[in-house]
């Protein structure tokens, strides 16, 4: 073109400017183009990021949640051991007291050698306040031994019920973590609320769900998270509505590591958001247990049971003496002592195995978690068809956020102030 011009530019003087718009016009519109896909792309960028940050801290902040009722849960089983080793120590202190007050009573009692000859032994050998006192360590020591086992029974019941409400908090964080995530990327925007174009069969159902969005969201109609499951289906059957079928999706979505939601829009072009959510499971507890386990506990309270009912029998004439009374009284001393001494915080474990079947539970001491939490979402969008020169596609665009719902918190000593914080993000790096 620039070549006919300027070879006939003696005999042709009009529109030498034509060639300088045409070109003009095509870098304008090529300009025009790059700018608005750049939008495209920079508004796709700013959803994802977006995504991920709101999922990332609304998971955090409802594992922070779940950390501080496993401290308080703690907190419930250190107040219960301590209750129950200062029962302990008052049982023991009962038991020994009256098996003390038992060999003093046969102390310089002469020897009843009437006994074993018809002889009445009450009427030589009077010991009431003896068998009133053995008595009473005898029940204390039964006491004793039913109060260790039901202790035994109660903590690792308490155990599983906090570990199995820190594994329902982890679904449920995950599950948030995927609403807010899925919410804040932009797919509603894109959606159809009704793709037929006679909305007659729409409007019962719209009603119905309009006025659960007005009492749950004020005039916010485009709340559908507030629909029941019966509405959301009445818009899919009847209206074909893409937000509605997205919401109950979101609804079933489960805690997977994964989720993905494509869609077609209405030129037929497919788009695709994907979330991955990832935190540690809570599955793994560190148990602070007592020196010895139950069944040693038991066997020694069993042991000073006997000598106890031996010691009963001994004071119908006191036939042993205040000697043989007195070494019970020691027997009985040292098994009880040595149960308390049993019973003191000494070992870490984790718990798995037989140790926490073995062992009466004191406490959480640790839960193997790190106190993360990481989003990472990726947003794939198809773009016009320009027919021969075939479909084109935005670029792939991804983002990442992690929270730290460490805070302040502890679960030994419980410090229940956990609270969830994002550290990490695609665009910081830090």
């Amino acid at each position: 073109m620039f070549i006919y011009f300027n070879q006939n530019k003696l005999a042709y003087h009009k529109g030498q400017l034509v060639p300088f718009f045409i070109v003009f016009i095509v870098v304008l519109l090529i300009a025009a183009l790059v700018t608005v896909n750049i939008g495209k792309v920079g508004l796709i960028k700013t959803y994802s990021s977006n995504a991920a940050d709101a999922g990332a801290l609304a998971g955090g902040s409802v594992m922070a949640t779940v950390f501080n009722t496993q401290a308080l849960m703690n907190s419930e089983m250190i107040v219960a051991y301590e209750m129950f080793y200062a029962l302990m120590a008052v049982q023991v202190g009962i038991i020994i007291a009256a098996m003390w007050v038992a060999a003093s009573t046969c102390m310089g009692t002469p020897p009843c050698y009437c006994c074993g000859y018809g002889c009445p032994c009450d009427s030589c050998c009077p010991q009431p306040l003896c068998h009133t006192s053995t008595g009473y360590a005898i029940v204390g020591l039964k006491a004793a031994i039913v109060a260790l086992i039901a202790f035994q029974v109660k903590q690792f019941f308490y155990y599983k019920i906090m570990k199995e409400q820190a594994m329902d908090g982890r679904d449920s964080a995950i599950e948030v973590a995927y609403r807010y995530a899925f919410l804040n990327s932009g797919i509603s925007s894109k959606l159809k609320s009704c793709r037929l174009e006679d909305t007659g069969l729409c409007d019962d159902c719209e009603d119905d769900c309009e006025r659960d969005c007005k009492q749950e969201c004020g005039d916010d109609n485009n709340c559908l998270d507030a629909c029941s499951r019966e509405e959301l289906t009445c818009l899919v059957d009847n209206c074909q509505s893409q937000q509605a079928e997205f919401q109950l999706w979101l609804k079933d979505i489960g805690s997977v590591p994964t989720a993905e939601y494509t869609w077609l829009d209405g030129q037929e072009r497919n788009h695709q958001v994907y979330v991955g959510i990832d935190t540690h499971d809570v599955g793994t507890y560190k148990l602070k247990l007592p020196a010895l386990p139950t069944a040693a506990l038991v066997a020694l309270l069993y042991v000073a049971y006997g000598v106890a009912v031996a010691s009963a029998v001994s004071c119908n004439c006191c036939p042993l003496l205040s000697g043989g009374m007195t070494l019970a009284a020691k027997y009985v001393t040292l098994d009880t002592l040595a149960v308390l001494a049993g019973l003191i915080p000494a070992w870490d474990f984790d718990a798995s195995g037989l140790a926490m079947v073995m062992f009466p539970i004191c406490w959480v001491t640790e839960i193997d978690h790190n106190r993360l939490l990481a989003v990472t979402t990726r947003q794939e969008h198809e773009g016009e068809d320009y027919g021969v020169m075939g479909q084109t596609a935005y670029p792939r665009i991804e983002s990442y956020s992690q929270v730290d719902f460490r805070g302040n918190g502890k679960i030994y000593r419980p410090d229940p102030y956990f609270d969830a914080t994002i550290i990490k993000t695609d665009a910081s790096g830090n």
